[in-house]
């Protein structure tokens, strides 16, 4: 299980190195390819499907100048070896216009399933605080 646990971190710190390259293909590497893929936004917003979120995701990256995401305080819960959650505070510092850095930061909860031997992200809620 120790070994599961470092591959959700892993997993975690990838998202967050995409996210800031704005690498919406490595990112859809990471999750279920397939229209029961959910991510919930913020707001309470949802998307279904990878290709729904990626498109929404896309349009909100591309206002981002230079973004840094990362994910803190992360763990991991593995269930029947298959099958976790994870849930971490996330942060996200970026610029809009000149010289102006806004930061954001909240929680998040992944669902995330072992499909033969990666993990993939199921499911995602970010709430914003």
């Amino acid at each position: 299980m120790a070994d599961s646990v470092a591959e959700l971190r892993a997993l975690i710190a990838q998202y967050a190195l995409f996210l800031s390259a704005k690498n919406l293909r490595a990112l859809g590497s990471l999750h279920w390819q397939n229209e029961d893929f959910t991510h919930i936004w913020s707001p309470g917003e949802i998307d279904r499907g990878w290709e729904s979120y990626a498109l929404r995701l896309e349009r909100e990256l591309e206002r981002l100048q230079e973004p840094v995401f990362r994910f803190d305080d992360v763990r991991a819960t593995v269930i029947d070896g298959r099958f976790a959650t994870v849930t971490a505070r996330w942060r996200c510092e970026y610029g809009m216009g000149e010289e102006r850095r806004i930061a954001r930061e909240g929680s998040v909860l992944f669902a995330v399933t072992k499909r033969g031997d990666a993990w993939q992200i199921v499911a995602d809620h970010f709430s914003q605080s």
